[in-house]
């Protein structure tokens, strides 16, 4: 189980999953349970998410480049550092969610939902995005 690149996770119960450090590129995760999953250090480039159930799973350090997030529950979870360049968040929910020090350039985050626990310390943003 060391290369999921490309496989097909969805709709799977991953929750508490151990899959840091993980080749998952490409990957699709569609619908999947991920809650507490640790998913720090992982290469998710181009994985898709959608609709997935990540609250309070541990993406620290990981490679999202591309990732389609739609509509991704993300509460609680844990993005510092992360790469999310160019990654789509549209209508996920990032309530008590952490992306310290994360890279969001390019990224697409319409209709997001987040409150004050969000946090964006040190967050790479393009200009238009400063103020989310």
């Amino acid at each position: 189980m060391d290369d999921l690149s490309g496989a097909d996770l969805s709709r799977l119960p991953l929750r508490g999953a151990r899959l840091s450090g993980r080749d998952l590129s490409g990957t699709s995760f569609v619908e999947a349970d991920l809650r507490s999953a640790l998913l720090d250090r992982a290469d998710l480039r181009d994985c898709d998410f959608t609709r997935a159930r990540l609250m309070n799973a541990l993406l620290s350090g990981s490679n999202l480049r591309g990732a389609r997030l739609r509509n991704a529950m993300l509460a609680g979870a844990v993005l510092d550092g992360a790469n999310l360049r160019g990654a789509d968040l549209t209508g996920a929910d990032l309530a008590a969610a952490s992306f310290k020090g994360a890279d969001l350039r390019g990224a697409i985050l319409d209709g997001i939902a987040r409150d004050a626990d969000t946090a964006f310390d040190g967050a790479l943003l393009d200009p238009a995005l400063q103020d989310v």
